[in-house]
């Protein structure tokens, strides 16, 4: 028993001993293993600046107008730690340093002191009204201003002297909101904002404290890297120089004293790009600026907003060879600019406006794929453009207007739709229209297209109208049933015979105008017309209309036809609507050749157009229109030389009473004459 317990207590000791030593010193508060800085701070002048103490860095930050030299050093350690060197003995406490805390046991630890200059803050707005204005604000030292920056003042304003120079801004480097610069500043230049970085927007309106234009104002931001709006309009600015601005909200420069605009560095602008110089653009005449030759604006990708070029008659040079999107309107009134290349723009949301380009001879946009709508205009009446790449085009999302193309052809290979017209004017040296692939197209306007020969529409949808004006040579109109009014104008020349492929039907009109020249109207294929109308022809009696293959037709309505001697449907059954004739002087019985024609709607037919007239009309019957069965109404006038109605016998009883009439003929036989067979004058 004894032997036992004894082992037990030497156990106990030795386990005792085993727990006292593995006990480390870090376990013990009072060990001196630690090394650490646990406060540090600076006063200066009354004022503390604490610092923050993040792992091995010690950093304190203070105003950049506040100066450290001398300032009195507070800061604690852990117990029994030390430091070197002694911050008591530093003076210069804006520089840099390095300490060395070392514990109780001598284990070392580095830390690294650096100072953090902040930007020095003026809360809410600033007015400088005067020149002892700006002066004074230099000894704030101010970088930021929480608000508006307002410089001068509106005429009218007594007693305030001109604000000659900037300079008392030269520490300036933002402005949450606006900068606006007002009449009453009369310097050369804004070299005192040549620190400024940001700005909410800046304002520059109408500047006439100077007595002359010649006294003009260079604009010059060296360090602005972004900007809200950048609003310029002021006869007196001369340059503007922005040669870090990436981006913008918006930009806009009105001035007829301009001649260089600067802005290498500027990718992005959310809203509007406007460049401009006067207030009226319908004519280049009214635009001052003869100074402005180059923009460059080569990195700039994204417009979001519109593209505004526009009064600037000596611009000849335009680099947009980055731009990739316009998020509005892309509007060029330059005549002095000859090309216009942008071979990265996929899409110009709305319309691209081309006017007053006198000059220009090249378009080229290879990967234009969208546009609002398009329209191209020069001012001078002369054909000018003479290659247009829009080899990428699929959509134009309203109306498409060219005039005045100095090109043998205008392709279109990837146009699929047009939503609204395709508007082609005055292209005397255009032979031929390529759109393959169109499928969806409201109109066509082509007005003085000489040397057209043939169009196709054969794949268009749905075509509300085809209106084509002196295409004197135009002899093929492809297309379908989907086109619902054909317009022909020949502008009082001699023009080709039309021929229609693929239209069978034309549900509209079909109009044929000023074919003063022509003698022969021949439309075969077409089997259905909703009305046709014609005014004009080869005068005294010369001309002849045929439709070999007309089944139906709403209305026909032949106006003025001293012109016509024949007209010839063979096939024609049905009227459903109306026959509208008048003043047939050189018809006469049998020049009418309707053999199959049964039914009409109303038959309007005069001779004159009034009865001193009507003798000089030539035809005696109606034995042509023998076939009728059913006419709703009559209305015949005016033939002084008709007396047999015997060709209209068919319709009668079917027709009533109310809708007979007949006056100022050689013979009128009543309805009950009609009914009584009395047809032929006795």
């Amino acid at each position: 028993m004894k032997n036992i317990l004894s082992k037990l207590f030497v156990l106990g000791l030795l386990l005792a001993g085993i727990a006292f030593a593995g006990c480390s010193d870090e376990d013990d508060p009072f060990a001196g293993t630690d090394n650490y800085i646990t406060s540090f701070s600076l006063t200066k002048d009354g004022i503390t600046y604490k610092a923050s103490v993040t792992g091995d860095k010690v950093t304190i930050s203070i105003p950049k107008n506040v100066d450290l030299q001398g300032a009195k050093v507070d800061y604690k350690l852990t117990e029994q730690a030390s430091i070197t060197p002694d911050p008591s003995q530093i003076e210069k406490w804006d520089e840099n340093h390095e300490f060395t805390v070392t514990s109780y046991n001598k284990s070392e630890r580095k830390y690294s002191y650096r100072p953090s200059f902040t930007e020095i803050t003026e809360p809410g707005s600033v007015v400088l009204l005067t020149q002892s204005d700006v002066d004074k604000f230099a000894a704030s030292n101010i970088e930021v201003i929480d608000g508006n920056l307002v410089i001068g003042a509106n005429e009218g304003v007594a007693g305030l002297d001109s604000i000659k120079n900037l300079d008392g801004l030269q520490n300036l480097r933002k402005v949450t909101n606006s900068i606006l610069i007002y009449n009453t500043f009369a310097g050369e230049n804004v070299t005192g904002l040549a620190a400024l970085e940001s700005a909410g927007s800046i304002y520059i309106k109408n500047l006439t404290t100077r007595r002359a234009v010649t006294d003009s104002l260079n604009l010059s931001f060296p360090n602005l890297v972004e900007i809200g709006d950048f609003y310029v309009n002021s006869t007196l600015i001369r340059e503007v120089l922005l040669p870090k601005l990436k981006s913008a909200f918006s930009l806009y420069v009105n001035s007829q004293s301009l001649s260089g605009i600067t802005l290498p560095e500027l990718e992005t602008v959310i809203t509007d790009f406007s460049i401009e110089s006067g207030t009226s653009f319908t004519s280049y005449a009214t635009t001052t600026n003869k100074k402005l030759k180059e923009l460059s604006l080569k990195n700039l990708q994204e417009i979001r907003g519109a593209f505004n070029l526009r009064g600037l008659p000596a611009l000849e040079k335009l680099d947009i060879s980055s731009l990739e999107d316009i998020g509005s309107h892309f509007t060029v009134n330059v005549v002095a600019l000859d090309k216009i290349d942008a071979p990265l723009l996929g899409a110009i949301k709305q319309s691209f406006s081309l006017k007053n380009v006198d000059a220009l001879t090249s378009l080229s946009f290879p990967k234009l794929s969208y546009m609002g709508a398009f329209e191209y205009d020069p001012v001078s009446s002369k054909e000018l453009l003479q290659s247009l790449d829009f080899s990428a085009l699929e959509t134009v999302d309203g109306d498409m207007k060219l005039s005045y193309l100095k090109m043998d052809q205008l392709n279109l290979p990837a146009l699929k739709k047009i939503r609204k017209q395709l508007d082609i004017r005055f292209c005397e040296s255009l032979t031929a229209i390529n759109i393959p692939v169109l499928e969806e197209c409201n109109n066509i306007y082509a007005y003085t297209l000489p040397l057209i020969t043939s169009l196709d529409f054969s794949k268009v949808k749905q075509m509300e109208k085809a209106d084509l004006i002196a295409c004197y040579k135009l002899a093929l109109l492809k297309g379908n049933n989907n086109i619902t009014n054909i317009i022909l104008n020949a502008g009082s020349r001699v023009c080709a015979p039309i021929r229609f492929e693929g239209i069978e039907t034309i549900p509209g009109t079909l109009e044929m105008s000023n074919y003063t020249q022509n003698g022969d109207f021949d439309f075969p294929g077409i089997k259905h017309i909703g009305i046709y109308r014609q005014s004009t022809g080869l005068a005294n009696g010369q001309s002849t209309i045929s439709f070999p293959d007309l089944e139906t037709i709403g209305t026909l309505r032949l106006s003025s036809c001293s012109y016509l001697k024949k007209l010839i449907a063979p096939e024609l059954t049905t009227v459903t609507d109306l026959w509208d004739t008048n003043f047939m002087t050189n018809v006469q019985s049998g020049d009418i050749q309707v053999p199959k024609l049964t039914k009409i709607g109303k038959f309007s037919f005069y001779g004159g157009t009034y009865a001193g007239v009507a003798n000089q009309m030539k035809l005696t019957d109606l034995n042509d229109f023998i076939s009728l069965k059913e006419v709703d109404a009559v209305d015949i006038k005016w033939w002084g030389s008709m007396t047999d109605f015997s060709g209209l016998r068919n319709i009668f009883p079917r027709i009533t009473s109310e809708n007979w009439k007949v006056e100022g003929c050689s013979y009128n036989p009543t309805y009950q004459q009609m009914i009584d067979e009395n047809w032929i004058k006795p």
